[in-house]
């Protein structure tokens, strides 16, 4: 089973070097349609166990990120980009353990 990237240029450029085969550059000029397309072309493959995609990405294609939420693969990991994390860890993992069993932690 694959990993793939989707974010900006540096961190697809960091991940390739990595050794990551296949990543998606989410594009500055139309940033949240290349974020939806990159996850809609996952929708039907079989072959893939973990996107790593940017906070900044994700925000742009929660909806389409939202279908793969039933499905036990592939499984969706957040990492902040250069400019750092959009949120604070605490608050992130609240709303993560919210989404994922929808109920709110201390």
């Amino acid at each position: 089973m694959k990993i793939v990237v989707i974010g900006d240029a540096d961190t697809v450029a960091g991940f390739k070097l990595a050794g990551v085969t296949e990543a998606y550059e989410v594009s500055e000029e139309s940033p949240r349609e290349s974020a939806k397309r990159a996850v809609r072309m996952l929708l039907n493959r079989r072959d893939i166990a973990l996107v790593i995609i940017t906070e900044k990405a994700a925000e742009l294609a929660r909806e389409e990120i939202e279908a793969f939420k039933e499905r036990m693969y592939p499984i969706f990991i957040e990492i902040p980009d250069r400019s750092g994390p959009r949120l604070p860890a605490e608050r992130k993992y609240k709303e993560m353990i919210k989404r994922a069993v929808g109920i709110e932690v201390g």
